[in-house]
Parts: structure tokens; C-alpha cells; sequence
């Protein structure tokens, strides 16, 4: 990220594992990024660029009612027009042969609209054509009846007995068995999706303990996720080598569908089109190239299974590429609510802490539940509280579907504990840094979870931000006379998915040296490709060089859950560890065979093999693979897979949450015009637990990606709605940060863990939860009025201001 002419600087530090104090890291940067030539050049394939034989186009029909009754619909006019190749209606899935629903957790979304819509943009049909500008013509001429049906938008009110209901049934036949609909608890009769608790304690004696008690409220919107490349599927049948004929249902014993899509869970995508279908998965095969960005929007299922039945039905390649409008009533951020209480003693001790968080879900479940569950849990914040009340929910609305979004449920309760903490801070006259050290979280202690966290560096983290803007100096002076400068902190602690989760990864090691690295990892621009080419290359001791790593295949590469949760690096690199090690197990093995000598006596020392008496072979080493080609073989595969296995109560929350806890501070000092509301960051830091780095380029990337976002999202974003109705679908009225609003002084740091075998992070997410919050609370101080929502326009400080008159 690049601040008026200049790059911001990073601090790159390191820290050992209970969190000494932080010293300048040995760390060097690295190579240039896998591709970036070719991206550059424009040479790099995306699934926009997928053309095929014969290829048709699709289109939707949305609804422009947030909640109706679908009375009928009649597609005679759109078949009419020339160039039109089919048309998808209810009436298509009405004989069973197909499973008209998906889901992430629950499979509540229809292909098309059976019984009713639920959100304005819900998809009614779809018209295939020869060209895309048919295509455009002919949604005009699909004639939908509709019954306007009474809606609700906001996540409380939708609790309410007398609230409308979005889906008449929830769980049932909907549900997918064993999946992560066993996750989450819906309840029939109810908009409620699921309900997420934390009881650690006895909050409730502690509050009558508390010499003080103090209540606040904050909220912050839907937003768009705004990925370049928008979502794009390609989907073609083959049926014993040849296209299937219009609406011919393909036999799964002689039928294989192909995609082509912009998602980031391919196997995901294969599970979920193969359900549809009834037939096998592994007739089903899905190709990820790299993507143009996601942040969440792009898991699970989107379009393909859309695309797939169009296919079918039409016996066409289809193409199907949403608009920007369309953009934004698929995918949203979840709009959350949160009060949170807290007990405390006059010297500054937090005794007990409540907390209400209501996700608004829209639509469709998603994985809101998810959302709850990991927002719930983060929700206390970084804090040693020892009595803990959460109750997280995740509720359905006639909102367009809400669905992960890059800082995962953790940056709408981030930015309440944080304005929360700096609002006690300033009720006990303390003040915020030190505040915060009396009661940040140290080595060894235990979680609201209950877990006992290990490697925790949140006091360091902290000083580091407060020492970038000069907490211990006075504040600059103002550009112009009656502006108002502040600055303020904030520290956050983000799980790394909450569900048992696995990563396989395979190493190939051809006769003639070739080494490929097959993963199910999606390249979104993360570098995923770049780290385990470099990790694998480092298991094996031969140069980064010589590793490929090929595009996702389903075919080919070897399953993973998805590239989301900031999952990537942790995954991969242990799964390539143990693919290497079952690598060099094999060839070993053929070592011995071939050289008539015991195992013991075959020493592989990188990617040298030496042969004799305990691995003291006379002659010179071999190389990996010479000892393929002395054996006669042609291949060897290493295979290796990476599990964590982690649960909470139901009931109390209590249990192992994470498979691994990011911590970041951040800090912040603006300049407020106080005659027109308008902010200016002057100085931003941004402080990064990051382990053991790998990729330093892309890891100082992702750590000024966070702050990009965080800045963005404290200041500028969000979706404007009027009942239902987006007023601002589109990139000229929703605003986001560009790069004239980032301050010369934009700094980071990555404390990194230089240990050779320290764990690795993911940093795609981390810091990006602590910004928002750093810059509100710097705001606070300027104004001197709190402020409760975001983004921080103008008009809501100008309020804040009046209010505090």
C-alpha cells in the first residue's frame, strides 16, 4: 500500500515465545510475488477468461420486493425473443429430479425462487442466450406475479413474536447431515438462526460486586466486500464425451460436469453441485485459476450450482458473470448491534463484562451461525474478565444475504470492546494505555473460553502502537485554528476458525527432478502459491525454484476445506511438512531396495541421499531423484494432511475455540474540522503479532492491506438502505478509502518469532479488526464526544458534537 508518494514503513521486529521484549528482526525480503510478472502482463488466467465452444450466456431475474409471495411466472416472451436459448423457472425443479437448494450450513437458498422471495435482488429466474446483451434483454420480458408480503430489516425487531417470518420452515429437510448445519441451532416459528452463548463465572454476582457499572451500545453497517473481480462460473456437461442435448438429466454413470469459477472453496462447490444432481462428486470437477480478490464473498456457494443447472437444462456451456449491482445484493457484510456492560473496581480491575451481539443475516443462513459463534466468542476482547456473560445471535432478515468477510465477525465486536474500553478508561479518569496493560491477557492465562493462551504478546503489541504515535509527547497542533487533534489505541485478539478444520497437500517428485506441490488452496492475491512453493522447497532443501505449484483441480489437486479464515499459511505449511517427511519416508525405503541395504543406513539430509554404514555412505550423496531412476520408477508421492480438532459447549462456550489466536494493536491520531465534521488521519500504525514469516513482502502486504481496510471501514463504507431497497449499489455512491486518505505517517510492524521452527500465521485478517476502533477512539479524543457507530462520517460527528452540548 502505497501513502502519497512514499511506502509506508515497516518496523519489522521479533519476539520470543511468552513475549520478551521485541528486538529488530535478522528477517530479509523476499523474492518477488509467484506471477506478478504475468499479472503485470495481463497473462494470467482468470475464470472471466474462460471461453469455450458453443458457450451461452445467463442472466437472473430479481425480484424488487424484499418479501413476496411468487404467484406466478411466465417466460413465454423472453423464449420468444430471438437469440434466447432457455429460461429457469421453479416449474424446472418442480419433478424432483433435482435438489432445488444449497447452502453453506443450512440448505435454505433455492436455485430460483419456488414458494417466495425474500430480499430485494433474490433470484426469480434465469434466461440463457446466445450473447450477454440478449441475455440483458431478456430478463426485461420474463412477467413475474408477485404478493407483497410485510418484511422486516433490523436484527432485533426480527426477534419479535409479531415480527414477519423470512423462512416459514427452517431446518428439516433443508439441513445437511453432519455438516455444519450440526453447528448452529435454528428455531422454527422464529427468524432466530442461531444463539451463541459465553458463561464463564457469575457475571451477575460480579456486577453486585462492581464498584461501578457502565452500559454502552455501538453498531456497524452492511458493507460491500467490493473484490474487483466479480463472480464468475462457467459450467459445461460432458456425457460420454459428448455434450448432453437440452434438458437431458445426465446419468451419473456416464455424465461429468465441469466448472470453471472464482470461488474459494472448490471442493466445497463440488460437494454442494453434486447434491443437486444426485450424482457422484467425483463426476464433478471444479478449476479455480487465480482470483481478483474475494475478503469472504467468494466462499461456499454462490453462482455455481446457478450455473450448472443452466448448463444442463440448455445442454450449453454457460456463462454466468453478475454485474456490479448484482454485486451487492449476493454478498454483504453482516450489520451488527452490540451493548455491552461492564462491572468494574474503582482501580481499575474489570471484575465482569455482559454482552448482546445481534447479526443481522439476512436472507439466507450462510454461515451466520458461524458468525455469531466466532463473533460471540471474540466479543470480550483481549481482557483477563474472570466472569462472562455472551449471548451472540444470529438472526434472519429481508436483507440481501450476509455472508464472512475479511475480519470474520470480530471487527463489529472489536469496535465495541474497544470504544467500550476507552469509555470506561475516561469514566475512571485512567488513562487508555495503561488502562488496557492492567488488564490485557499475559502467558498463562485462561480465555473467556476458558482455554490457557500461550504465546501472548497483546501488552507488547500495545506499547508498540502507543510508542509509534507518541503517546508519551504532546499532540501536534492543529492545521487550522478551532480543529481538534486526538489520537487513540486499540488491541484485539481474533480466533482462526472455530470448527474442526483439515489441509491436505502433495508432494510429487518426477524421475527427471521435477517437483510439484499440489494444494487445494485458491491464489487470491494472498501469495498462496509464493509460500508453498517456498516452504515446500525449504522441507526439501532444493531452490524455491524448482517447486510448481499448478492451479486448483479438483481432479488432480489433493482436498481442502477452503482458503478463508486467514487458514492458508498455518495449514499448508504443516501439511507440507508432512507431506515432505512421507517423501523422503519412500524414498528412503527405495534406497535401501535398490542399494541392498537396511533403512537405517539411508541418510537423507535435504535433498541429498547418502547410502552406508548409519548414513555414512563413501561415495558422493545422490539426489532425491537419481534414486527414483536407480529404482526404475517414474513418480513418487508424498502425501500430507494437517487436522485440528476443536469444540465448545453448547451451553457455557467453554473449550478450545481456536485453532490458533491473532493479536494486533493499533494506533492512530487524527485532526477533526470541527466545522464540518470531516477527519484526517494524520499518523496510523499497525502492529502484527506475525510468528514465523516466510514471505516478508507479502506479509508486510497484508499487514497494510488490514490497515487499508480498517481505515476504509472506520471512515467511509457502507450500504445504505431504505426498508429493504439499496440506495447505493454501485462504486460511485458507496465510498471507500483511496489512497489520498492515508497519512505520510503510515507505519507497521510484524513482531516476528525468528525461531527456524516457530509456528507460522496467517495475516490476512489479523490487524485489520484493531483500525476501526484505534481511529474512533482517536476521533473521541479530539471531539471529546463518543462516538457509538461507524463509518465516521461528517453527519454523525457533527451529532456527536451537538449531543455533548
Amino acid at each position: 500500500m502505497r501513502s502519497h508518494a512514499s511506502h509506508p514503513s515497516s518496523r519489522s521486529t521479533s519476539g520470543g515465545r511468552s513475549g520478551g521484549a521485541l528486538v529488530q528482526s535478522s528477517a530479509t525480503r523476499s523474492q518477488s510475488v509467484r506471477d506478478a510478472e504475468l499479472k503485470v502482463a495481463g497473462a494470467i488466467p482468470y475464470a472471466l477468461n474462460v471461453e469455450l465452444p458453443g458457450m451461452a450466456y445467463g442472466r437472473c431475474v430479481r425480484s424488487p420486493f424484499a418479501h413476496a409471495r411468487v404467484r406466478n411466472v411466465d417466460a413465454s416472451r423472453a423464449l420468444a425473443l430471438p437469440g434466447v436459448v432457455g429460461v429457469l423457472t421453479r416449474d424446472d425443479l418442480a419433478d424432483g429430479r433435482l435438489f432445488p437448494y444449497y447452502g453453506a450450513a443450512i440448505k435454505d437458498q433455492p436455485l430460483v425462487a419456488i414458494d417466495k422471495v425474500r430480499h430485494v435482488g433474490d433470484v426469480v429466474a434465469a434466461v440463457v442466450a446466445e450473447d450477454p446483451e440478449t441475455a440483458e434483454e431478456a430478463i426485461e420480458l420474463v412477467d413475474v406475479e408477485y404478493e407483497e408480503l410485510p418484511a422486516v430489516f433490523d436484527s432485533i425487531e426480527a426477534l419479535e413474536s409479531s415480527a414477519p417470518l423470512v423462512h416459514d420452515e427452517i431446518v428439516g429437510r433443508y439441513e445437511i447431515p453432519g455438516g455444519l448445519g450440526s453447528l448452529i441451532r435454528p428455531q422454527n416459528g422464529t427468524n432466530l438462526l442461531h444463539h451463541m452463548k459465553v458463561r464463564r463465572g457469575d457475571a451477575q454476582q460480579a456486577f453486585g460486586e462492581a464498584d461501578l457499572i457502565y452500559e454502552d451500545t455501538y453498531s456497524s453497517p452492511a458493507l460491500h466486500h467490493c473484490a474487483l473481480e466479480p463472480h464468475v462460473t462457467v459450467a459445461a456437461w460432458e456425457s460420454e464425451g459428448e455434450a448432453p442435448s437440452a434438458g437431458s438429466f445426465p446419468r451419473p454413470e456416464v455424465a461429468s460436469l465441469t466448472i470453471w469459477s472464482a470461488t474459494q472453496m472448490p471442493y466445497f462447490v463440488r460437494q454442494q453441485v453434486a447434491e443437486i444432481f444426485r450424482m457422484p462428486r467425483e463426476r464433478v470437477r471444479v478449476l479455480v485459476y487465480t482470483l481478483g480478490g474475494g475478503y469472504g464473498s467468494k466462499t461456499y456457494c454462490r453462482m455455481e450450482p446457478l450455473a450448472a443447472v443452466l448448463a444442463w437444462k440448455t445442454g450449453r456451456p454457460v456463462k454466468l458473470v453478475l454485474s456490479r449491482a448484482e454485486e451487492f445484493v449476493t454478498t454483504t457484510k453482516h450489520e451488527a448491534k452490540v451493548r455491552i456492560k461492564s462491572g468494574v473496581r474503582r482501580d481499575g480491575t474489570i471484575l465482569a463484562r455482559e454482552v448482546e451481539v445481534y447479526y443481522n443475516a439476512g436472507a439466507y443462513a450462510d454461515r451466520s451461525g458461524t458468525i455469531a459463534r466466532s463473533g460471540g466468542i471474540g466479543s470480550i476482547g483481549p481482557y483477563a474478565i474472570p466472569n462472562v456473560q455472551v449471548d451472540a445471535y444470529a438472526v434472519y432478515t429481508n436483507r440481501p444475504n450476509a455472508v464472512p468477510f475479511r475480519g470474520l465477525a470480530v471487527s463489529q465486536v472489536a469496535w465495541a470492546y474497544e470504544r467500550h474500553t476507552d469509555e470506561l478508561a475516561r469514566r475512571l479518569g485512567r488513562d487508555p494505555l495503561e488502562f488496557r496493560r492492567q488488564n490485557l491477557l499475559r502467558e498463562g492465562d485462561r480465555f473467556s473460553t476458558g482455554e490457557e493462551l500461550e504465546d501472548v504478546h497483546f501488552v507488547e503489541l500495545l506499547e508498540d502502537a502507543a510508542s509509534a504515535i507518541g503517546c508519551d509527547e504532546p499532540l501536534p497542533p492543529p492545521s487550522s485554528p478551532g480543529n481538534l487533534v486526538g489520537r487513540g489505541l486499540a488491541v484485539i485478539i481474533k480466533h482462526m476458525g472455530s470448527n474442526p478444520a483439515s489441509t491436505n497437500l502433495a508432494i510429487r517428485l518426477d524421475a527427471d527432478g521435477t517437483i510439484t506441490a499440489l494444494s487445494g488452496t485458491v491464489e487470491i492475491g494472498q501469495g498462496a502459491r509464493t509460500v508453498i512453493a517456498r516452504e515446500v522447497a525449504r522441507a526439501l532443501g532444493v531452490p524455491e525454484e524448482r517447486v510448481d505449484v499448478p492451479f486448483v483441480d479438483t481432479r488432480e489437486t489433493p482436498p481442502d476445506q477452503g482458503t478463508s479464515s486467514s487458514r492458508s499459511t498455518f495449514f499448508n505449511v504443516r501439511a507440507a511438512q508432512a507431506a515432505a517427511d512421507d517423501l523422503r519416508r519412500q524414498v528412503r525405503e527405495l534406497a535401501a531396495r535398490v542399494f541392498e541395504m537396511p533403512v537405517a543406513d539411508v541418510r537423507i539430509d535435504g535433498n541429498h541421499v547418502s547410502v552406508g554404514v548409519g548414513g555414512q555412505g563413501s561415495g558422493a550423496p545422490l539426489d532425491l531423484a537419481e534414486v527414483l531412476r536407480a529404482a526404475g520408477l517414474a513418480r513418487v508421492t508424498g502425501i500430507g494432511e494437517f487436522h485440528t480438532e476443536i469444540g465448545i459447549d453448547a451451553e457455557t462456550g467453554q473449550g478450545k475455540a481456536s485453532h490458533h489466536w491473532h493479536q494486533a494493536a493499533a494506533s492512530a491520531v487524527v485532526e477533526v474540522d470541527r466545522e464540518t465534521g470531516k477527519v484526517a488521519v494524520l499518523r496510523l500504525h499497525l502492529a502484527t503479532h506475525a510468528g514465523r514469516v516466510i514471505d516478508r513482502a507479502n506479509a508486510e502486504l497484508q499487514n497494510e492491506g488490514c490497515a487499508t481496510f480498517g481505515l476504509s471501514q472506520a471512515l467511509f463504507e457502507e450500504m445504505c438502505f431504505d426498508g429493504g431497497q439499496l440506495l447505493n449499489a454501485n462504486l460511485s455512491d458507496y465510498s471507500i478509502a483511496s489512497l489520498a486518505d492515508f497519512p505520510e505517517g503510515f507505519t507497521t510492524t510484524l513482531a516476528e518469532n525468528p525461531e527456524p521452527n516457530a509456528e507460522v500465521h496467517g495475516l490476512g485478517e489479523t490487524g485489520l479488526p484493531a483500525v476501526p476502533p484505534a481511529i474512533g477512539n482517536a476521533v473521541r479524543d479530539a471531539l471529546g464526544a463518543p462516538v457509538w457507530s461507524i463509518p465516521l462520517t461528517p453527519e454523525r460527528l457533527l451529532e456527536a458534537v451537538l449531543a455533548q452540548q
